[in-house]
């Protein structure tokens, strides 16, 4: 698969539906996130992953991390897993996922090098309950284990109690 294959034009094991389901959500965040989103999702290329698909997204213009994370949290009613910062603040890493409810059940990625400037994100969207919750679960238990700055962490409670 081509690597910058239009959006349209996906890998025959990504379903039609998950396609369509992805446009509408882009479509919506766009709308929420004028500014950072360009709303064109004809040069985004999806990805088949477990579960679901994914695409990594640019931002139309560069974004502090902190501040685009809280506009993401607000205008997307999203839960912040986690956010931190690693390398004297060098690297930036965060995941906000959807409340679960059908048609709603993806995470963002967000992720700097540079002291924070984030210029795309990772959007995943999940075709079932199970793999987005596995997918939570298992970055949750590894922030367990991670060195850094923790800036923002929802506790496991919290997590399970959004899904069940």
């Amino acid at each position: 698969m081509e690597e910058n294959q239009p959006i349209t034009k996906m890998c025959p094991v990504t379903t039609e539906q998950m396609t369509e389901a992805f446009q509408k959500l882009y479509e919506r965040i766009s709308e929420k996130l004028p500014l950072s989103f360009s709303g064109d999702s004809s040069g985004i290329t999806l990805k088949q992953c477990e579960g679901g698909v994914y695409a990594d997204i640019p931002l139309t213009q560069q974004e502090m991390s902190g501040k685009f994370l809280d506009e993401i949290e607000e205008k997307l009613d999203l839960n912040v897993l986690y956010a931190i910062r690693t390398d004297r603040g060098q690297h930036y890493e965060a995941m906000a996922y959807s409340k679960p409810y059908e048609g709603e059940l993806y995470v963002i990625f967000l992720e700097s090098y540079q002291h924070g400037i984030i210029n795309s994100m990772r959007l995943l969207l999940y075709d079932s309950f199970e793999p987005m919750f596995t997918q939570i679960k298992q970055n949750l238990t590894e922030l367990e284990n991670r060195k850094g700055e923790v800036m923002e962490r929802e506790e496991a409670e919290v997590v399970y109690a959004n899904f069940f």
